[in-house]
């Protein structure tokens, strides 16, 4: 009787058992449940494009994000092999992508070009591990693909500008450089040309950039890129002389602008070019003693001679002019020649000034002139405006008072 009540105690101990272990397996198996709903909830909503494979490539799921992406709903998809994405030039990718995760390798972010339902390409970034079963046998594959196919045709505006960018400096003949204040410098090999040195031959820092400096626009052109660099100037612009390897003076236009700055606002990086505009200078020169010889010219001239626009105001005079009226040549600017000149309120109908700008050809007439008290021989010669038009005319006023009272 004893050991029947004994035996029972231990039967019921068992159920007891039994039925913790159920309720403990029933409750594994809902979080199981739970986990599995979750993953599958994260897989349908995915923006990427998650596949399921066999070992054949044939699909066997297809999510959400799979539709999106290459447009193929799952019941157009799954059972065709996966090979129906591949555009054709690429159809050696899918073998060597089954034999790597067939021995079990992962393919980590690789970079391709898929084909939508419409034939459109797309680029995505693939990643792509073996699937197990509880033996560890591989039984299938899955893949996750994102879609670049916007960052690539980032990448390639990037690359198409920079190409352009690049085409330009080349055309403009400007060496480039790219300053990062804590490490590198970026030298261009048009500014290396443009230097004389070889790549080899220097070390590109600041050290190199100030030795090129004439020592006398030394200052100047540091001064500049200081202020650039405490941000007092939207850009460092200054013109000085470099000077070679060979010894030869070149005259530049630096341009600079620092590009990033760290969190206290001082510079990190800077770009820019230099431009060799020596033949520029050397026209510039030609210029201005050509100007210098031409008023040294003009105020030599014994003769009145005044540059007057279309509307007979004054804009140039000589000496000449200014010392027969007795003011200062300054005065004669912005004056009406008809007013200064001949002491009239308006021009005359057969004024050789007005008459030279509406014919285009030289005038000639001899008159007496009361503001310059004498007989002058008048010519006007109409000078011609970039566009064909005539704005200007030269007045040349000869005194021939003295052959006028011999005759």
């Amino acid at each position: 009787m004893k050991d029947h009540y004994k035996k029972g105690a231990e039967l019921a101990k068992l159920r007891q058992h039994r039925i913790v272990e159920l309720e403990r397996k029933t409750q594994l198996q809902q979080k199981i449940g739970e986990l599995n709903a979750r993953l599958a909830a994260i897989v349908e909503h995915s923006n990427d494009a998650i596949i399921g494979k066999d070992l054949n490539g044939v699909i066997t799921s297809w999510n959400r994000g799979a539709e999106i992406i290459y447009g193929y709903t799952a019941e157009e998809a799954i059972g065709r092999p996966i090979s129906m994405l591949v555009p054709s030039g690429n159809s050696e990718e899918i073998p060597v992508i089954l034999d790597k995760l067939r021995r079990g390798e992962n393919i980590e972010n690789y970079e391709t070009i898929r084909l939508g339902k419409d034939s459109k390409q797309v680029y995505v970034s693939i990643s792509a591990s073996p699937v197990k079963n509880l033996k560890g046998e591989i039984i299938g594959v899955s893949t996750i693909a994102r879609d670049i196919t916007r960052r690539k045709q980032i990448e390639e505006q990037l690359r198409k500008s920079e190409k352009r960018l690049s085409l330009a400096l080349e055309a403009s003949n400007d060496g480039v450089w790219d300053w990062n204040l804590n490490g590198e410098t970026y030298l261009s090999p048009k500014y290396y040309e443009m230097t004389g040195y070889a790549v080899n031959e220097i070390r590109p820092d600041l050290d190199f950039y100030k030795s090129l400096i004439h020592p006398d626009d030394l200052q100047r052109v540091m001064k500049t890129m200081e202020e650039h660099m405490e941000g007092r100037t939207e850009q460092s612009i200054v013109e000085y002389r470099m000077i070679t390897k060979c010894g030869e003076c070149k005259h530049i236009l630096g341009k600079g602008k620092v590009i990033e700055r760290d969190e206290k606002g001082k510079p990190v990086r800077m770009i820019g070019t230099i431009s060799d505009i020596t033949e520029r200078k050397k026209a510039e020169e030609q210029i201005r003693l050509a100007k210098e010889e031409w008023e040294q010219s003009f105020d030599a001239m014994p003769d009145i001679v005044a540059v007057i626009d279309n509307q007979h105001v004054i804009r140039r005079a000589n000496k000449a002019l200014a010392a027969r009226l007795g003011i200062n040549r300054n005065e004669l600017i912005g004056k009406k020649c008809y007013t200064t000149m001949c002491g009239l309120e308006k021009p005359r109908s057969n004024c050789p000034g007005s008459m030279a700008v509406f014919t285009g050809k030289d005038q000639f007439e001899e008159r007496f002139l009361d503001k310059l008290h004498g007989y002058y021989l008048i010519s006007c010669t109409p000078i011609a405006a970039v566009d064909g038009s005539t704005r200007c005319f030269v007045e040349v006023c000869r005194d021939i008072s003295r052959r006028k009272q011999a005759e």
